[in-house]
């Protein structure tokens, strides 16, 4: 099982790396995250390349499975004792994975749009 989830993301990836052309910048709203307020955003010079954060997603994301339940995955990793620190720099990790993922499949999507657009006319 471990094997095809490898074999799934290094697909993905795969389809990921290709060089995508020039997108405009997509935010992440992180208004209603209140408690998080006082963390700094990761500038570009201290942020890791986006290949590294998209290989560090766990293989449990890239689940095929349709009863695989997000929220009960990140809540079953919380210690017994909870750490706000910590908390904090997983919910950082999380909102950085969420940007990189959403801006990749929007690159994709633009790069596959006219050849869509094509076969939809047909």
């Amino acid at each position: 099982m471990a094997n095809k989830m490898d074999e799934f993301k290094q697909k993905i990836l795969g389809l990921i790396n290709k060089q995508p052309p020039k997108i405009p910048s997509m935010g992440f709203d992180d208004s209603n995250y209140h408690f998080f307020a006082n963390s700094h955003t990761a500038t570009d010079a201290n942020r890791p390349a986006d290949q590294d954060i998209l290989e560090s997603i766990e293989a449990a994301y890239f689940s095929m499975k349709e009863d695989f339940d997000i929220c009960q995955f990140e809540l079953e990793k919380l210690p017994e004792v909870l750490d706000c620190d910590q908390i904090q720099r997983d919910f950082k990790n999380l909102k950085q994975q969420h940007q990189v993922v959403s801006k990749k499949v929007l690159q994709l999507i633009l790069e596959h749009q006219n050849g869509c657009n094509s076969n939809l006319k047909k």
